[in-house]
């Protein structure tokens, strides 16, 4: 018999329970999908302490012998992370749901945690086509790039999914930002068949140019939750619309140059012989690294940046100046302190965007090599 969610029951604790340690679980229910007959299947329950004092378990019960309790985090601090794992021994063909009771002191009734899944004579290998494995369903990526994306502009992009569980599946993403719009194809996915989540994005609701970021997350079932595991990553690059230029404009507009597309931190260079060959600023003072290149506009009209991104905390890039006028150019600087300890994923992505007004080429990356 299905329970009661957990969220539910957390809503009508009374005040003084927040004194107390609370389990709060990452799922109320794991979906495995197909699983191979008589080949055990290993479930964590992952759970986080939501109260103010340390978390006691006092037992962990599973629903038969079929289920057996690898381990538990008996005693979890205020804040922190447990995990529950359960073995399911898979010894009976077909449909299964197996409860784990977590009896937390100073509670009388248990909380209900659960595995669900199908167990089969041979399992249909997904794995080429969907590799991303979320239990009952499947997906070809969760890496959605929709590329670079004018104002005003749609752009649509597609990820296909496989329903491995026993029952149809009805795709939903939580978390969409308000410039995308998600529509499953079927709106219902029929056991062991494949489908779309197609995602509109459009251009005229985006308010900032440049590289953009965010994560959505597909339910897999009623009432899931947000977490890693379900997670989708959407990117873009936001442009200007050009649309309205006529032909005579473009062929004045500005054109955007970069001496070179990498700058080069801490190295010397006196050689000057090629204006394509990047211009350094180098030394170290103190503990920063410098450098810089320069961005020059070959056009007829001026040469707005319109955009400056840079994705490292670790770099501090400033521009001379923001407009440049035809025939002319502007230095780019950039600072990066010296860095011991080792990089963060943050700082690894060494990097500057700029944007501008150049129909052509509005889109300038330059990568920054720091040697040390």
């Amino acid at each position: 018999m299905k329970r009661i969610c957990l969220w539910v029951w957390l809503s009508l604790f009374p005040v003084w329970m927040m004194g107390q340690g609370v389990l709060v679980p990452d799922l109320d229910i794991v979906k495995v999908g197909e699983i191979q007959f008589q080949t055990p299947k290993t479930v964590t329950f992952g759970f986080t302490n939501k109260g103010n004092s340390t978390l006691r378990i006092s037992s962990v019960k599973t629903a038969c012998g079929c289920t057996t309790l690898e381990s538990a985090d008996m005693e979890v601090k205020a804040g922190k992370h447990g995990e529950i794992v359960v073995t399911y021994d898979a010894g009976i063909m077909g449909s299964f749901y197996k409860e784990i009771e977590v009896y937390v002191e100073d509670l009388e009734t248990p909380i209900y945690l659960a595995m669900q899944g199908h167990v089969v004579r041979e399992v249909k290998d997904y794995s080429m086509e969907f590799p991303v494995d979320l239990g009952n369903v499947r997906l070809n990526t969760n890496q959605v790039d929709f590329g670079d994306v004018c104002l005003g502009d749609s752009v649509v992009a597609e990820i296909k999914i496989v329903n491995a569980e026993h029952a149809a599946y009805k795709p939903e993403l939580m978390h969409l930002p308000s410039f995308v719009r998600a529509q499953a194809i079927p709106e219902n996915v029929a056991s062991g068949k494949t489908g779309i989540i197609r995602l509109i994005l459009n251009g005229a609701q985006m308010e900032s140019l440049g590289e953009w970021q965010t994560k959505v997350y597909l339910s897999r079932y009623l009432g899931d939750k947000v977490c890693p595991e379900n997670e989708i990553n959407l990117k873009g690059v936001v442009l200007p619309d050009f649309s309205a230029m006529s032909e005579e404009e473009r062929i004045s507009a500005a054109a955007a140059n970069a001496s070179s597309e990498v700058i080069v931190l801490g190295q010397d260079d006196n050689s000057n012989t090629s204006k394509s060959r990047i211009k350094k600023i180098f030394g170290r003072r103190s503990n920063k690294w410098m450098g810089s290149l320069f961005i020059g506009n070959t056009g007829g009209s001026p040469l707005n940046i319109l955009q400056l991104q840079v994705f490292s905390s670790s770099l501090n890039v400033s521009v001379d100046n923001r407009t440049v006028m035809p025939g002319k150019s502007v230095k780019v600087k950039v600072e990066k302190k010296h860095r011991t300890r080792k990089n963060t994923e943050e700082d690894e992505r060494q990097e500057i965007l700029l944007i501008t007004n150049d129909p052509s080429c509005p889109k300038l990356r330059i990568k920054v090599d720091s040697e040390y």
